[in-house]
């Protein structure tokens, strides 16, 4: 029962994130009159942009490939979500170890650039804790029965 609350809260939060303001941009002053906002959906569009165009825009490859992989990550997140509220008994055991590692990935919109991170708002934020949710609701819908799959067990 708590794993299923969960696994609501996960995804709305994740939906609410995607219409919220995530990022302001160009000038990275928040509320500043030059700010772009720019909701959730559209900064998965543009993480997703090295994809389709190779115009320099991440200040290189790592952070190219971070922000399509934090992109990517959104539809990874979508099909844990179905697979935890229609099909739960089916949960793969790498599953909530993926969740957590797009978590993990996703933070490095926090570690890099101090200009950027600054920019960031409550969108992000609601958007990372929302793959927070998700890998709790995993690994508590696994059980403790399920820790000898873990990555880590011996």
């Amino acid at each position: 029962m708590r794993a299923k609350v969960m696994f609501t809260a996960a995804a709305l939060a994740y939906i609410l994130a995607w219409f919220l303001p995530t990022v302001y941009l160009p000038d990275l002053e928040p509320w500043s009159a030059d700010s772009v906002i720019v909701t959730g959906w559209e900064a998965t569009r543009a993480a997703l942009g090295p994809i389709w165009r190779a115009d320099g825009s991440l200040d290189g490859p790592l952070r190219a490939t971070l922000a399509v992989a934090s992109g990517l990550s959104n539809l990874l997140f979508v099909v844990a979500v179905l697979f935890a509220f229609w099909r739960p008994s089916r949960i793969a055991p790498w599953l909530p170890w993926a969740i957590a590692m797009a978590a993990l990935i996703n933070t490095h919109w926090l570690v890099g650039d101090p200009g950027f991170r600054s920019s960031l708002s409550a969108g992000y934020y609601l958007w990372l804790a929302s793959f927070v949710l998700l890998t709790i609701a995993l690994f508590w819908q696994r059980g403790p029965g399920h820790a000898a799959n873990s990555p880590t067990a011996a």
